[in-house]
């Protein structure tokens, strides 16, 4: 009577809960000279009762990948899993096990970026156990390194050779002499020329925007192609609009009436 089948499917995941592995270990006692033995648990099994390493390992996911506070990483696991005696304290100590686990990875990235070529680097504020500190990275198309400092000028000044992206902070330039050069970040031109163009009605500052974004399309269309530097003709049209509109944005300023020098006011 069937003529044809009609497919549905539908992609869900098992009912979440905890699953007990229970181990046993037998105690020996020697029939001859009466001394005990016992065997051994695996290794990991160090408590009567514990949480196992997978999740464990989903805590620290959702703390570090997802940013997720220690607290809701008890509420998020108790409300899947059922891991209703899990505590924020627990969660610190298995990230920063995971972290000890992992210095080896940690020394191989730094030794990668300290071997030259580009890299780029930055650093923004963060609270630690409620004061500022600051978050220093390093990056390039494969590895990146973080880093925290209570102190915003403590740059990573070991990196040696090879060139290094920033914004510009004078730190980069007094406590890094050991790389052979500098290059300003073209995120930070585009904003500040983004400012100069709405705030001081600077007209220069759209066009140098505009040559900007045109020359990384360029470069990026070129490496799609396989290709490592632009055709010499393409590079040199970019440099000679690159000195005419700097030109235009000198001129300009030039024309400009001077500031005003402010009198400090009277004592």
């Amino acid at each position: 009577m069937i003529k044809a089948v009609e497919r549905r499917q539908v992609y869900d995941i098992p009912v979440p809960r905890l699953e007990v592995t229970e181990h046993q270990a037998a105690i020996y006692c020697c029939g001859h000279c009466r001394a005990t033995t016992t065997a051994t648990f695996p290794d990991g099994v160090n408590a009567h009762v514990q949480y196992g390493k997978r999740i464990r390992a989903a805590a620290v996911y959702c703390n570090v990948q997802q940013l997720i506070p220690e607290d809701r990483v008890c509420q998020l696991l108790r409300d899947l899993f059922g891991a209703t005696s899990l505590c924020a304290a627990s969660v610190t100590n298995w990230v920063n096990g995971t972290a000890r686990t992992l210095g080896g990875v940690v020394e191989h990235i730094l030794a990668r970026l300290n071997e030259g070529g580009v890299r780029h680097l930055d650093e923004t504020g963060l609270r630690v156990d409620g004061k500022l500190h600051w978050l220093h990275s390093i990056s390039d198309l494969a590895f990146t390194h973080y880093r925290i400092s209570a102190k915003r000028g403590a740059v990573p000044s070991f990196l040696t050779g090879g060139t290094i992206v920033h914004d510009h902070w004078k730190s980069y330039y007094a406590h890094m002499s050991g790389v052979d050069a500098h290059a300003l970040c073209g995120a930070h031109h585009l904003r500040e020329l983004k400012a100069i163009e709405e705030i001081e009605k600077e007209p220069w500052a759209c066009a140098m925007s505009v040559l900007l974004n045109s020359a990384n399309q360029l470069k990026c269309a070129a490496q799609g192609r396989g290709e490592t530097e632009l055709p010499t003709s393409v590079h040199h049209g970019i440099l000679t609009k690159y000195m005419a509109i700097l030109t235009e944005g000198l001129a300009f300023h030039e024309r400009q009436d001077p500031l005003a020098r402010r009198t400090p006011p009277c004592q």
